[in-house]
């Protein structure tokens, strides 16, 4: 149900998205098309997820012929928020235009990046050969504890870098020189943004718990969770866009 739940609200808040983007400028910026491409992969994502829950995405190794599955969608969720958290910090860039926001913003954004390919080489690399990780029937071998370990410090830095995307614009915001109640709401609808914090840190909860002769026997949270902490991402991005919507 939560998937599901995420599903619709991140596909809706995006048309919404695009639809704002017509009335207002009547063309799609660089941002948007990094969102629309974050949504895109989500959905593999989620469609991995439910064929997952039909063939045995919950069993341990021992029990699977191949779990080729659970290793694409332990690719794919950090490219699929970077192209998230690019769209937010394309969009944020383009409208605090401070020196100093902009700098800190490719900084940020720049960590992003490398956080998505280590994350991924890591993934890939973690045994010899590769094709390991998924077929145990092969010979080959992992370096003990590295499946677990790649996956919290990818959440933790995930979580680290949501946390200053979504905070760098509130002081900007509190320096308006706009009503308070204006103010007050814009502060919260970036604010929102801690939903995504909130996600990653349940997803990095999950992770602890997943046994260490068993990966898979966690993977079905731990594929809930991913799914969910992008679909939130997605929502939470395509917000301050509605405003025009709303009257």
């Amino acid at each position: 149900s939560a998937a599901i739940i995420g599903l619709v609200l991140s596909s809706v808040s995006l048309v919404a998205r695009l639809w704002a983007r017509y009335l207002i400028v009547k063309k799609l910026r660089l941002e948007d098309w990094f969102m629309m491409a974050g949504l895109l992969l989500s959905y593999a994502t989620v469609g991995l997820m439910f064929w997952g829950l039909t063939t045995g995405l919950g069993e341990v190794f021992t029990s699977l012929s191949n779990d080729k599955q659970r290793t694409f969608l332990l690719k794919i969720q950090p490219p699929t928020m970077f192209l998230i958290k690019t769209s937010i910090i394309l969009f944020n860039a383009r409208i605090f235009v401070t020196r100093k926001f902009r700098i800190v913003s490719w900084v940020v954004w720049t960590t992003t990046l490398l956080w998505m390919i280590g994350t991924v080489v890591g993934t890939t690399l973690q045994c010899s050969p590769p094709s390991f990780f998924w077929d145990k029937r092969q010979a080959g071998s992992c370096a003990k504890h590295t499946v677990v370990t790649i996956g919290l410090t990818s959440a933790v830095v995930s979580c680290v870098g949501d946390i200053a995307i979504f905070v760098m614009p509130i002081p900007i915001l509190a320096r308006l020189k706009i009503d308070r109640r204006t103010r007050a709401g814009l502060i919260c609808l970036f604010a929102l943004g801690f939903f995504v914090v909130l996600t990653s840190f349940v997803r990095w909860i999950t992770l602890v718990g997943v046994p260490e002769d068993g990966y898979t026997s966690g993977s079905v949270q731990i594929a809930v969770w991913t799914y969910f902490e992008m679909s939130i991402g997605i929502t939470c991005g395509n917000l301050p866009f509605l405003a025009p919507l709303m009257g």
